[in-house]
């Protein structure tokens, strides 16, 4: 199923809707459009993830003009790109954060078969088993909302 920058919008929380809109604005045409998205939730609002996208990176100037929260959006977004260096990229950037929205796009890549992402997550969520620590608290959180997708049933986690 192919989505459409409007449907990327709807990838992030509705009161981040103008910062992903200048992210898009930025971002080159891609050469297929995004495919299969697939639903979780972000505290109580639904969102729907993109499982690949397909535009070529930015530039670093470009990049360094977006405030924090659209660099952080971008590096989501990329996080889901076709290419797994790009994924691998982009992640490094968003694994420490604890913005719950954030979590599905991290936690998403843990399941993917890209050695590199998944010692990168390992290395950056190495205070996950702490219990009060800022990681727990987002991930344990934002894991409980994580009610199932449009590519099959509940994960229960």
């Amino acid at each position: 199923m192919a989505m459409t920058d409007g449907d990327l919008v709807a990838a992030f929380p509705h009161q981040l809707a103008d910062d992903v809109r200048v992210v898009l604005a930025v971002m080159p045409e891609a050469r297929l459009a995004p495919v299969s998205p697939f639903s979780v939730y972000v505290g109580d609002e639904a969102v729907a993830l993109p499982y690949r996208i397909y535009q070529d990176e930015l530039p670093v100037d470009v990049v360094c003009s977006l405030t924090a929260v659209q660099q952080a959006i971008l590096h989501c977004l990329y996080s889901r790109h076709c290419d797994g260096l790009v994924r691998h990229r982009h992640l490094e950037h968003i694994a420490t954060s604890d913005e719950p929205w954030v979590v599905p796009f991290v936690v998403q890549l843990a399941g993917e078969y890209v050695v590199e992402i998944l010692e990168s997550i390992r290395h950056h969520l190495s205070d996950l088993t702490s219990k009060r620590s800022t990681q727990r608290l987002a991930y344990g959180t934002s894991s409980h909302g994580i009610r199932g997708s449009s590519r099959g049933p509940s994960t229960g986690w």
